[in-house]
């Protein structure tokens, strides 16, 4: 890895480092927040020094390196199955906060079942990316292991939201086999719909409709992280809060918050916001916004390449990262998995693998050959 490779991102970052400083000393000076400020400066070299190594890493892989993530997501799937045989054998050794196991619902060394869901789902998808039919059929089989083993009604949001991106990037080879399949699988689930149906529909229809007292508690919670992001926008003029800075105090006011209030858990995800995407939004305002504006941006680009490099191996490449981009955005906008999860750091190393790809224009694909 070269030295520049590094010292590049390492000084942008380093600016960003002192500008978000900057800022969050200011809000915190101007009384925007009271309380959550060493957390701030206890997580930045942190989640500075990871976003370097994993944007450095991103533009120094090379597509051999991005596909073997194939072989890293089936090893992955292995162990998370592994775990989940141990648990119905041992089941005293395993977490089972919510009686989840009741249900018949396992989640292994995960707090719930949805933590499986948003963890293990992009191994599963990049599997199912693979070109070659017998890595498919393998990613299938565990898809359906999953829904039957560790069913929740985010592994069905997940599902659905799946179905959509290969209808939409309608590959011509493999579709047909993935969307019978993922079909027979969404039936499955419309059999049980007290693990995955209803509270979706739940869920959805307490978030669009009028809100009140017997409204969803996670649709309370959902909506509590989209007033929390736009009000935090606007009272930080934009700048947002600072890293890990949501939910200090004074919490915003909202509709969703009185409700929550009255049920005595005002406190309930405030610091997450219950989905990633309206943590970052509080946190970086619109820096964040342009975060994942560029991400889209990358999305639309990886899409065109994919449909246009005549080389396998990044072709296969292409593919693996524009799946990678969808899902986690759309895990991001579901449920809250951190920065600090693999998720995040992975988006950082496609910008990083991309930065390099936009520069570079050695052969028609716009990558880099192995050396």
């Amino acid at each position: 890895m070269h030295v520049k490779n590094i010292l590049i991102p390492a000084a942008f970052l380093l600016i960003i480092s002192f500008a978000s400083l900057l800022i969050s000393t200011l809000s915190f000076s101007l009384g925007g927040c009271e309380d959550m400020h060493n957390k701030f400066l206890l997580t930045l070299p942190v989640f500075l020094v990871s976003s370097i190594l994993a944007w450095s890493i991103g533009r120094e892989s090379s597509p051999r390196i991005w596909v073997g993530l194939i072989k890293i997501s089936q090893l992955i799937i292995i162990v998370l199955f592994f775990e989940f045989l141990l648990e119905y054998l041992f089941p005293q050794f395993f977490l089972d906060t919510a009686r989840y196991r009741d249900a018949w619902k396992l989640s292994g060394f995960f707090t719930e079942p949805s933590h499986v869901a948003f963890s293990v789902f992009p191994c599963i998808v990049v599997i199912l990316s693979s070109l070659e039919r017998k890595v498919q059929i393998f990613g299938l089989i565990a898809l359906f292991m999953m829904v039957f083993l560790s069913h929740s009604s985010t592994l069905f949001i997940l599902i659905l939201g799946w179905m959509l991106f290969i209808l939409f990037l309608r590959i011509k080879s493999t579709s047909i086999l993935r969307i019978i399949v993922v079909t027979l699988i969404a039936a499955f689930i419309f059999l049980i719909p007290n693990s995955f149906f209803m509270p979706t529909v739940d869920r959805v229809v307490g978030i669009l409709s009028d809100i009140d007292s017997s409204t969803n508690i996670s649709s309370l919670v959902f909506l509590q992280g989209l007033e929390d992001a736009w009000i935090n926008l606007y009272r930080t003029y934009g700048f947002g809060l600072g890293l890990n800075m949501m939910g200090c105090s004074p919490l915003p006011k909202s509709g969703a918050r009185e409700l929550l209030e009255g049920l005595n858990l005002i406190s309930l995800n405030a610091e997450d916001g219950s989905f990633l995407g309206a943590k970052i939004v509080s946190e970086f305002g619109i820096f964040g916004i342009l975060f994942f504006s560029y991400l889209v941006f990358i999305f639309f680009k990886l899409i065109k390449k994919y449909k246009f490099s005549t080389e396998l191996l990044t072709k296969q490449m292409y593919l693996i990262q524009v799946t990678l981009i969808y899902i986690i955005i759309l895990i991001f906008f579901t449920r809250t998995s951190g920065y600090f999860g693999g998720p995040f750091f992975m988006l950082v190393a496609i910008i990083g693998s991309n930065y390099s790809n936009f520069n570079l224009k050695n052969n028609d694909s716009g990558i880099r050959k192995e050396k």
